[in-house]
This record gives structure tokens, C-alpha cells and sequence, in this order.
């Protein structure tokens, strides 16, 4: 019976630890990924001192890139379903400010923040970041094609008309990810896929672009790219080892305590 009583007692002790020791959302689900391509065309106007001046450099110009990027699917809001006039199917998702970041690093290691505003004010109250989750139908021969589409947007023509507001900073970027017929899970957030070529044996499996524009010292500048993507890979992120150890550790010292198994915090010498 004390053998019972004590393995009843654990377990609410085990319990009690494993809630106290989870992060605050038990829910969030961190989804990264990564992807490599290269540059189709670029124009640098007088980027030097802006925020991007270390992205849009001549070494970068018509090069390879790499990419990083994450979202917090506990921050994404509920989604909007539309289904288009040719059949197309998707889900939006567009968040709160600052649920979603991209990374570009060009061929020299300048680096790029795609879908954020990077550091730059904007005029805009109301920027959008959203990911878009589905399939578009093919206008020539009525396929359809899965498709993740990543954008950020600091709404400046949409929401402002002001004309003297010129001189202010525009921003946008975007990449899409769509490498075969089918190779999402659904119109979820949440996407396990890795692709290096696509349904028709070639290597382009997404795009990526890239504009800004505004005035700095009084001398407009302005800043465009657009390239594809070679490959990519994307997943649910997985737990530091710290975190685990936030975890065992409490737990592994219950056990000890118990005297289910050894201290392992002691030292014997």
C-alpha cells in the first residue's frame, strides 16, 4: 500500500511539474525554414544609408541567396477562406504585427528583412503581414497547383493618398513556395515539405521579390529585386535542449526523491 501511496502522491508531484515547467502557450507551434536561389533582376538607386544598403550592393547584384525564416502559428488569427471565380482555394492568415520575419543574406553576407518593416519607418498605421495557404488553378491546362505564399506590405498606397506624403518610405516583399501539384498538408499553418525541383524536372520550386522606396537627406532612393528559389525545406520547430532541460531536470530530481531512481545531482566521491 506505501508503494501505491507513494506512486499516487508522484504523480500529482509529476503533474504538477510538467505544467509548471511547459511555456505559457502550450499551444504555440514555431514553424522555420530555410530556402536557396538566386537573383533574376535588381536595381539599386541611391540605397547607400538606408536600412538595405548592405543587401543592395553590386557584389549581390544577379547572385545566389540564402534564406531563413519563421511564424508563430499562436499569433497567425483565425483564417479567411476564399474560393476564386477558376476554382482556386486558400487561406489567409494575417496576424498581429511582428508574427513573422524572412531573412535574405546575399552572396557578399549582406542581409535583407523581407517581410518586416527591417528597421524603416513607414507611413503606414496599418502594415499587413499574412501567409496565404492553398492551390491555384492552372490557366492553361486547369491543373491545380499547391501554393505558400509569405508577404509583408506596409500598405502605403492603399491607405494613404496624400500627395506630399511622397518623400515617405514604401516597403514590400514576398516569396512563394510551389515546387509540385500537391506537397501541402492541407490549408493549414502547420507544414512539414522540402522541395528541389519541381513537377516538371526543373529547379525553380518558388519566387522571391523585393521593394522599397523613399527619401533619405533629401535624395529619393530605391531599391528592387525579384529572383527564384531552388530549394527549400520548412518544419515545426523543435525544442532547444534548454528547454527540455527546464523539464527533466525538476523531474529526474522528483524521481530521486521518490527513491524510484538514484540522485543524479549527487557527486560521489
Amino acid at each position: 500500500m506505501k508503494i501505491f501511496s507513494k506512486l499516487s502522491s508522484l504523480s500529482k508531484v509529476i503533474t504538477f511539474s510538467m505544467v509548471s515547467t511547459l511555456p505559457l502557450s502550450a499551444s504555440a507551434v514555431i514553424i522555420e525554414g530555410s530556402f536557396e536561389g538566386r537573383m533574376w533582376e535588381y536595381q539599386n538607386t541611391n540605397m547607400e544609408g538606408t536600412a538595405d544598403a548592405g543587401f543592395f550592393t553590386d557584389d549581390n547584384a544577379f547572385s545566389g541567396f540564402t534564406g531563413t525564416f519563421w511564424y508563430d502559428t499562436d499569433l497567425a488569427g483565425s483564417a479567411v477562406n476564399d474560393t476564386d471565380i477558376d476554382g482556386s482555394v486558400s487561406a489567409t492568415y494575417s496576424g498581429p504585427h511582428d508574427w513573422l520575419h524572412t531573412t535574405v543574406t546575399g552572396h557578399d553576407g549582406g542581409t535583407l528583412a523581407l517581410t518586416s518593416s527591417g528597421g524603416t519607418e513607414t507611413i503606414s498605421a496599418k502594415p499587413y503581414e499574412e501567409i496565404s495557404v492553398g492551390y491555384y488553378v492552372d490557366y492553361y491546362d486547369g491543373t491545380q497547383h499547391d501554393r505558400l505564399s509569405v508577404s509583408y506590405d506596409d500598405n502605403f498606397y492603399y491607405h494613404v493618398q496624400d500627395p506630399n506624403l511622397d518623400a515617405q518610405t514604401y516597403r514590400a516583399g514576398s516569396f512563394s513556395l510551389e515546387p509540385a501539384a500537391t506537397f501541402l498538408n492541407g490549408l493549414d499553418l502547420i507544414q512539414n515539405a522540402s522541395a528541389d525541383t519541381n513537377s516538371y524536372g526543373g529547379n525553380v520550386v518558388g519566387y522571391l521579390s523585393f521593394e522599397t522606396k523613399g527619401k533619405l537627406n533629401g535624395v529619393d532612393y530605391f531599391g528592387w529585386m525579384v529572383g527564384e528559389i531552388n530549394q527549400f525545406e520548412i518544419h515545426v520547430q523543435t525544442p532547444e535542449p534548454s528547454s527540455l532541460l527546464l523539464f527533466l531536470g525538476p523531474l529526474l530530481l522528483i524521481l530521486s526523491r521518490a527513491g524510484l531512481i538514484a540522485n543524479p545531482f549527487s557527486h560521489k566521491t
